[in-house]
This record gives C-alpha cells, structure tokens and sequence, in this order.
C-alpha cells in the first residue's frame, strides 16, 4: 500500500484551512480547485518517488550484504580472514559472460599544507624559465592549481602533473610534495549493472542512479520521522 503525504490543515475560528507558502491560513473551500488539485499531484507523485527510493535503499543493502557474504566465502576457501567491505574495484560475470555486477572504490581525496609548497616551487621554476617554459608544462601548472567555487584544485590536474617529467631537480621535489599534500578522507563504493545481447555484443548499462541513495536502515529513510520534522502529514 502506498504512503500518502497529506496536506497539513489546522483550525482556525472553526474553519478548516490549508497553509500556504507564506505561513497564511485559508479555509480549504476558498482554496482555487486547481491548487488543491495540483496540491495533490504534487503530494502523490513525491509519495509514489519516496516509495521507490525506500526500495532503491533495500536493494542497495542487499547487494552489497550478498557480495560481502560470497566474498566470504572465497576468503574462507583460501583461509582468509576478511576485514570490512569491498577494498578495490570488482566484477562479478555470470557463467554466461552476458551480465556483469561491479563494484568500484572511490577514494575521497583532500590535499594538506604541502600543496601550497608545491605551488610555490612551480611559481618559482615559471619565474626562472621565463619565455622558455614549456607551454605545456605552463598550462598544465596553471590548471593543477587553478581552484574552483568551492576552493577546491582539480585533482586530476595535480595527478597530471604528478606524471609529467622534467629535469629540473626542483620538478622531483615539487612532485615529492604533492605526493606528500595528497591525503585520503574516506572512500566510496559503487554499483555498476551491464548487460549484453550476446558473447560478441558490446555492453550496455542498467541505469540505476543509486550512488546517493543511503542503506537501507539509515535515518535518512525513515520517511514517517522525515514527514513530521517537515510538517508534511503521513498515512501508512
């Protein structure tokens, strides 16, 4: 049975009223029909979306529950213990070859004091190179350190340059301290679904958008507790 979201009414000098987005109350027989009917659209649809993604959640603690389980399974084989979840990118086939479940580890990076000092050894080999710097090497520097709206550098700049080669021996020291600047927060796993006609075809992707999606018990889904915080009115 589907939840439904109803619309929050309070009694006012004996009139039964709707709350508008201005915190006004209005008698609900003096609300235009087509805003309480589009009042409803909207509570029904965004009901039938939480509903999906409850499910969205179950199956997502699902998937990783039976992956973690055979991974067991084949550490046991080999007399493994195994610590935790999944540590790297995986793919599971089918017998088949046609269908592919995958995991891929995400590392969350953020980059400490030592990116300034990069930064700076870079500044000061542009000063010295002058006219003869490498417009490659220029751009790319530029770029590495070049920050974003929210104050963050490209990391996958500053891993371009972490494999770039020159032979000025500050290069190696640079290098050496963004290595060092590069500092791993937390990591994330995610689920990939593909599939394929036959053997020879080329894969195609399940899209299933579940990457934000929370576990399945997380408070983040406990829509009853969400419904009363935002005032929105729950039936089961």
């Amino acid at each position: 049975m589907k939840p439904e979201l109803l619309p929050p009414t309070v009694e006012v000098g004996g009139n039964v009223c709707m709350v508008d987005g201005q915190g006004r109350f209005k008698p609900i027989d003096l609300v235009e029909p087509e805003h309480r009917l589009e009042d409803e659209l909207v509570r029904d649809l965004f009901a039938r979306a939480l509903g999906v993604y409850e499910i969205l959640a179950a199956f997502k603690s699902l998937a990783f529950g039976n992956i973690d389980t055979f991974q067991d399974l084949l550490a046991e084989k080999y007399g493994l213990k195994r610590r935790g979840g999944a540590k790297g990118n995986t793919t599971f086939s089918s017998y088949d070859g046609r269908l592919q479940v995958m995991i891929r580890v995400s590392d969350i990076l953020s980059f400490g004091p030592e990116l300034q000092t990069a930064k700076e050894i870079c500044d000061e080999c542009l000063i010295e190179w002058g006219a003869s710097a490498p417009p490659v090497i220029r751009d790319l520097i530029q770029d590495a350190f070049k920050t974003g709206k929210a104050g963050q550098v490209a990391r996958d700049q500053i891993f371009r340059l972490l494999r770039t080669e020159h032979d000025d021996p500050r290069w190696k020291r640079m290098q050496d301290a963004l290595r060092a600047a590069i500092r791993v927060d937390s990591s994330k796993s995610y689920l990939h679904f593909r599939f394929r006609p036959h053997a020879n075809a080329s894969w195609i992707t399940l899209t299933l958008d579940i990457a934000a999606v929370p576990l399945a018990g997380d408070e983040r889904t406990d829509w009853k507790a969400i419904a009363d915080v935002l005032n929105l009115g729950w039936a089961a």
